[in-house]
Protein backbone atom coordinates (compact mmCIF):
# COMPACT_ATOMS: atom_id res chain seq x y z
CA UNK A 1 0.00 0.00 0.00
CA UNK A 2 2.78 2.41 0.42
CA UNK A 3 3.33 2.27 -2.99
CA UNK A 4 0.06 2.92 -4.08
CA UNK A 5 -0.75 -0.40 -5.43
CA UNK A 6 -3.88 -2.62 -4.51
CA UNK A 7 -2.47 -5.21 -2.60
CA UNK A 8 -5.83 -7.66 -3.57
CA UNK A 9 -4.21 -9.21 -6.54
CA UNK A 10 -0.74 -9.18 -4.80
CA UNK A 11 -1.81 -10.96 -1.96
CA UNK A 12 -4.20 -13.74 -3.52
CA UNK A 13 -1.17 -14.29 -6.05
CA UNK A 14 1.26 -15.10 -3.28
CA UNK A 15 -1.06 -16.84 -1.05
CA UNK A 16 -2.53 -19.18 -4.31
CA UNK A 17 1.00 -19.38 -5.35
CA UNK A 18 2.31 -21.11 -2.44
CA UNK A 19 -0.05 -23.45 -1.99
CA UNK A 20 0.32 -24.46 -5.77
CA UNK A 21 4.16 -24.06 -5.42
CA UNK A 22 4.72 -26.44 -2.52
CA UNK A 23 3.20 -29.78 -3.97
CA UNK A 24 6.10 -29.87 -6.70
CA UNK A 25 8.97 -31.30 -4.39
CA UNK A 26 9.17 -33.31 -1.44
CA UNK A 27 9.93 -30.37 0.72
CA UNK A 28 7.33 -28.20 -0.16
CA UNK A 29 4.92 -28.92 2.38
CA UNK A 30 4.49 -30.86 5.60
CA UNK A 31 2.38 -33.19 4.13
CA UNK A 32 4.79 -34.13 1.29
CA UNK A 33 7.85 -34.23 3.77
CA UNK A 34 5.77 -36.72 5.68
CA UNK A 35 5.14 -38.65 2.24
CA UNK A 36 9.03 -38.64 1.28
CA UNK A 37 10.23 -40.09 4.57
CA UNK A 38 7.94 -42.82 5.40
CA UNK A 39 8.22 -43.66 1.70
CA UNK A 40 11.91 -43.16 1.31
CA UNK A 41 11.15 -41.41 -1.95
CA UNK A 42 13.79 -40.09 -3.95
CA UNK A 43 13.78 -35.67 -4.36
CA UNK A 44 14.08 -36.09 -8.26
CA UNK A 45 11.97 -39.05 -8.79
CA UNK A 46 8.91 -37.07 -6.17
CA UNK A 47 9.47 -33.77 -8.71
CA UNK A 48 8.97 -35.08 -11.69
CA UNK A 49 5.68 -36.82 -10.70
CA UNK A 50 4.78 -33.84 -9.07
CA UNK A 51 6.44 -31.05 -10.56
CA UNK A 52 4.11 -30.96 -13.92
CA UNK A 53 0.46 -30.61 -11.70
CA UNK A 54 2.12 -28.01 -9.78
CA UNK A 55 3.84 -26.07 -12.92
CA UNK A 56 0.27 -26.10 -13.97
CA UNK A 57 -1.32 -24.98 -11.13
CA UNK A 58 1.23 -21.71 -11.02
CA UNK A 59 0.12 -20.86 -14.60
CA UNK A 60 -3.14 -21.30 -13.93
CA UNK A 61 -2.71 -18.59 -11.00
CA UNK A 62 -1.28 -16.37 -13.15
CA UNK A 63 -3.71 -16.33 -15.35
CA UNK A 64 -6.49 -15.62 -13.02
CA UNK A 65 -4.87 -12.92 -11.11
CA UNK A 66 -4.58 -11.40 -14.48
CA UNK A 67 -8.07 -11.94 -15.95
CA UNK A 68 -9.90 -10.72 -12.61
CA UNK A 69 -7.78 -7.77 -12.13
CA UNK A 70 -6.95 -6.94 -15.32
CA UNK A 71 -6.36 -3.35 -16.08
CA UNK A 72 -5.70 -2.20 -12.10
CA UNK A 73 -2.15 -3.53 -11.78
CA UNK A 74 -1.21 0.85 -11.87
CA UNK A 75 -0.36 2.85 -8.73
CA UNK A 76 -3.34 3.94 -7.05
CA UNK A 77 -1.83 7.50 -6.07
CA UNK A 78 0.68 8.32 -9.74
CA UNK A 79 2.66 10.56 -7.11
CA UNK A 80 4.07 7.28 -5.16
CA UNK A 81 7.55 6.64 -5.69
CA UNK A 82 8.60 3.19 -6.44
CA UNK A 83 12.04 2.55 -5.03
CA UNK A 84 15.32 3.46 -6.61
CA UNK A 85 15.55 3.72 -9.95
CA UNK A 86 18.35 3.85 -12.31
CA UNK A 87 18.68 6.73 -15.13
CA UNK A 88 16.11 5.44 -17.40
CA UNK A 89 13.85 5.46 -14.30
CA UNK A 90 13.68 1.40 -14.05
CA UNK A 91 14.46 -0.29 -10.78
CA UNK A 92 17.34 -1.98 -10.03
CA UNK A 93 18.48 -5.39 -10.11
CA UNK A 94 19.84 -7.05 -6.95
CA UNK A 95 22.87 -8.87 -8.92
CA UNK A 96 24.43 -9.96 -5.99
CA UNK A 97 21.12 -11.83 -3.81
CA UNK A 98 20.13 -12.96 -7.18
CA UNK A 99 23.35 -14.48 -8.00
CA UNK A 100 23.42 -15.93 -4.14
CA UNK A 101 20.14 -17.39 -4.70
CA UNK A 102 21.21 -19.27 -7.76
CA UNK A 103 24.50 -20.58 -6.36
CA UNK A 104 22.41 -21.47 -3.02
CA UNK A 105 19.48 -23.40 -5.39
CA UNK A 106 21.81 -25.53 -7.38
CA UNK A 107 23.97 -25.90 -4.21
CA UNK A 108 20.93 -27.35 -2.47
CA UNK A 109 19.69 -28.99 -5.81
CA UNK A 110 23.34 -30.78 -5.44
CA UNK A 111 23.05 -32.11 -1.96
CA UNK A 112 20.04 -33.58 -2.40
CA UNK A 113 21.35 -35.62 -5.01
CA UNK A 114 23.83 -37.48 -2.55
CA UNK A 115 23.51 -39.46 0.25
CA UNK A 116 23.50 -36.47 3.14
CA UNK A 117 20.17 -36.06 4.85
CA UNK A 118 18.13 -33.64 2.98
CA UNK A 119 17.60 -31.57 6.95
CA UNK A 120 21.55 -31.47 6.67
CA UNK A 121 21.44 -30.17 3.40
CA UNK A 122 19.54 -27.69 4.39
CA UNK A 123 20.78 -26.19 7.08
CA UNK A 124 24.35 -26.57 5.17
CA UNK A 125 22.95 -24.01 2.63
CA UNK A 126 20.84 -21.47 4.82
CA UNK A 127 23.96 -21.18 7.20
CA UNK A 128 26.36 -20.27 4.45
CA UNK A 129 23.56 -17.52 3.13
CA UNK A 130 23.06 -16.25 6.93
CA UNK A 131 27.09 -15.91 7.20
CA UNK A 132 27.10 -14.35 3.71
CA UNK A 133 25.90 -11.46 4.82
Amino acid sequence: MRRGFDPKPFLIALTSAANAGSAATIIGNPQNILIGQSGELDFFAFMAVCGPPALAALVITYGVVLLVWRGRFTALDPRVQHGPADETGLRTLDRSGLVKAVIATGLLLGLFATSLPRTEGVLLVAGALLISR
